[in-house]
């Protein structure tokens, strides 16, 4: 048996370099999951690499690692030349050593035992649950930033900017709630029904560019909405002296409006830019606003100003200013008027040109497809996505609600029924969608002999989920139980086909509640499969073709199964895996879910004998027959069969014999089916009377 080629590579000082391993211990590479049930996995890896030169101790001042490599150092494992069976990060550099080793001696020896990580791992890490605000604002690169999503008992609000100067309360009494916050918020400032209340905060000193831009995020209720209320959430004072006021006006007789004001520091105006006609919900109505102040310097003495609402453009000038923005009043009290309910979030301070984004992500991101949502989550930490399967077919997503990046990948993936994974060939993530995998066609079709002991087939009640609830995130749910049929709920000893009951809560977040129903009907689908199956199965990578190109998704086949382990060829969802690369021998166990639970139906699909269809559910044998002997069999089902000569032939399951038929005539309730003496799989036996009459493939409805 050949030799592996294996190489073995760490990336630091802008390349990669080739290290020595030791493959007395074999390099253990483990992908995507092992239940089907279980959250996304990170993918691993193990390996013991030759340290007798020293070189590999990043704390070593005299390795070429030192101040370039440790952890999380990206590393890579190629197999002949071009087969990169994975791309992680080092999570662990475990120094080992005999007892008498010395370096340059010639005896005993050095290792280093490397454990790694895809980025699920660093991912998982992070126990802080953050807002879709704050993962858009901090991604921006703002130069001031205060989310106010601090306690209940916070005195102060902290700065979303590491090291930034906290925002304290001048006066007043401000609460910080999480009631009433948006989706895409984890809290706010909430100011009592009084006009003293004010945050205070100097702006850091930022590099003048031309530009930079302020926005909040307000909320304020008229407590009398038939008279005159102007309300300023936020002051804004500038270098020179001036300040800009963002406000919001309503009352009898006069047009309500969002607006922002210049004024001088005795009050006096010097430019005042607001809405002609006020967005629906308008100003002071108790909803959440986006107010957004875009100014750029367009000569030394001039500033273009524009103001922007809940995402849209509302109005622009031009007026004489130069200076830069140096404190935050929060809000700034104008006259007495009569505002309650005040909240004010995300208050932040820009220098780019580009307005920020930020309507949406308030929002949750709602409505967004589960294939964008990953990528939002993953372009936060600048890794790319691999997507598989049509984006267009994704899922589409509630709100994506304030919770770590874990936990919101692993919300998507159930919600998408698709599988999340680390990326193999590059640092970064995979999701393929949940239509992605119906209806396959095999990557890798094995044989019995291919595979390497043990094969254990699996028929227990692990995967049974027969009662399932589906629950939305802040919304509703829905219930599927499996009443009749296989798997069914009922007592094993009143019915053949009843397991008793297993109930499964599955939270999901799909955009609305009207999807619920579909969803639990698909879950239940999933856990009540109901046929031998493998969920492992292993094979020699060097014996077997194509074994490198099956990943996460894939469906594989295996033919030539012996008789007493199941008549039918093994058709199988592969979900993870693990190699074993030894120095002579390289071997593949893949992870496996059945099939057959995703051959959903195809409109107006070529027919075939093995095409999947809709057909009846409840139809009976009418009389004894024997399989591969007899060609006729009557059947009983008020329910319609096919007779058109098109729609032939076809196959049916009769206790596992699965037979032929090329012709049926009669009408409901009486049907004499025409069957061929050749049975499919091979299995001939006698079919007592009242015996089911199903289709052997029936359609399904895909989620």
């Amino acid at each position: 048996m050949a030799k592996q080629d294996i190489k073995v590579e760490v990336f630091y000082d802008g390349t990669w370099h080739v290290i020595p391993v030791y493959t007395r211990n074999p390099i253990s590479i483990s992908w995507g999951k092992g239940d089907p049930l279980s959250d996304p996995v990170p993918a691993s890896l193990t390996l013991q690499a030759d340290n007798r030169d020293g070189n590999l101790n990043p704390r070593n001042p005299m390795s070429p690692l030192y101040g370039l490599a440790g952890r999380n150092a990206p590393i890579r494992v190629t197999l002949n030349g071009t087969d990169v069976r994975l791309v992680a990060e080092i999570a662990e550099w475990n120094l080992q050593r005999t007892e008498e080793f010395v370096v340059g001696g010639k005896r005993g020896d050095s290792w280093v035992d490397i454990v790694a990580g895809g980025v699920l791992r660093r991912l998982g890490r992070g126990t802080d649950p953050r807002s879709a605000l704050w993962r858009t604002i901090t991604a921006s690169n703002p130069v001031a930033y205060w989310p106010m999503e601090d306690g209940k008992d916070a005195n102060r609000a902290a700065s979303g900017i590491p090291g930034g100067p906290q925002m304290v309360i001048a006066s007043g009494v401000i609460d910080f709630e999480t009631d009433g916050a948006l989706p895409g918020m984890a809290g706010y400032a909430l100011v009592q029904e009084e006009t003293t209340a004010q945050l205070t905060v100097d702006i850091p000193a930022f590099t003048n560019t031309g530009w930079f831009q302020l926005s909040a995020w307000t909320r304020g209720t008229a407590a009398n909405p038939t008279d005159y209320e102007e309300y300023a959430p936020l002051g804004v004072e500038l270098s020179s002296g001036r300040k800009w006021l963002f406000g919001q006006s309503t009352g009898a007789g006069v047009q309500p409006t969002f607006f922002v004001s210049l004024r001088e520091s005795n009050g006096d105006y010097v430019l005042h830019v607001g809405s002609p006609t006020a967005p629906a919900p308008g100003p002071l109505d108790g909803s959440w606003h986006l107010m957004q102040l875009w100014v750029e310097q367009v000569n030394a003495t001039e500033q273009d100003v524009q103001l922007w609402v809940d995402g849209s453009f509302v109005d622009s000038d031009t007026f004489t200013e130069n200076s830069l923005p140096t404190r935050l009043l929060i809000p700034d009290w104008i006259g007495s008027i009569e505002v309650v309910d005040v909240g004010i979030a995300h208050i932040a301070v820009h220098n780019s040109q580009s307005l920020v984004s930020q309507w949406y992500a308030g929002l949750g991101w709602p409505n967004e497809s589960a294939v964008a949502r990953v990528q939002g989550l993953a372009s936060e930490r600048g890794l790319p996505v691999e997507v598989v399967g049509d984006p267009a077919g994704s899922q589409t997503m509630g709100p994506q609600y304030p919770d770590t990046t874990m936990n919101l990948l692993g919300e998507t993936e159930r919600t998408e029924a698709g599988i999340l994974s680390d990326r193999r060939d590059a640092l970064g993530l995979r999701i393929r969608t949940g239509r992605d995998l119906y209806r396959q066609d095999p990557v890798l079709e094995l044989n019995f002999a291919d595979i390497m002991a043990p094969l254990d087939p699996v028929f227990d009640d692990r995967a049974t989920r027969n009662d399932v609830t589906v629950n939305r995130r802040e919304g509703a749910s829905a219930r599927a139980v499996q009443e009749t049929g296989p798997m069914n709920v009922q007592d094993p000893s009143d019915d053949p086909d009843g397991v008793g009951r297993t109930v499964a809560t599955i939270d999901l977040n799909p955009s609305t509640d009207e999807i619920l129903p579909h969803h639990a009907t698909w879950q239940l689908h999933l856990g009540v499969v109901d046929e031998i199956t493998f969920a492992q199965v292993t094979v020699n990578a060097d014996k077997v073709p194509g074994v490198s190109a099956v990943t996460e998704g894939d469906l594989i086949t295996i033919a030539g199964l012996p008789a007493d382990l199941t008549p039918d060829l093994a058709r199988l969802i592969v979900i993870g895996g693990k190699e074993r690369i030894e120095s002579h021998r390289r071997t593949v166990t893949f992870n496996c879910m059945p099939a057959s639970p995703y051959d959903v139906g195809e409109w107006d699909e070529a027919v075939t004998p093995t095409s999947t269809r809709w057909g009846p559910s409840v139809s009976t044998t009418a009389g004894t027959i024997t399989t591969g002997t007899s060609t006729s069999l009557s059947v009983t089902g008020a329910e319609v069969w096919t007779t058109s000569a098109g729609d032939f032939p076809l196959d049916i399951n009769l206790l596992g014999a699965r037979v032929r038929v090329t012709n049926i005539t009669g009408s409901s309730p009486n049907w004499t089916f025409t069957i061929s003496t050749s049975v499919v799989n091979g299995v001939r036996k006698s079919i007592p009377s009242g015996t089911p009459v199903r289709l052997w493939q029936p359609a399904l409805w895909g989620l």
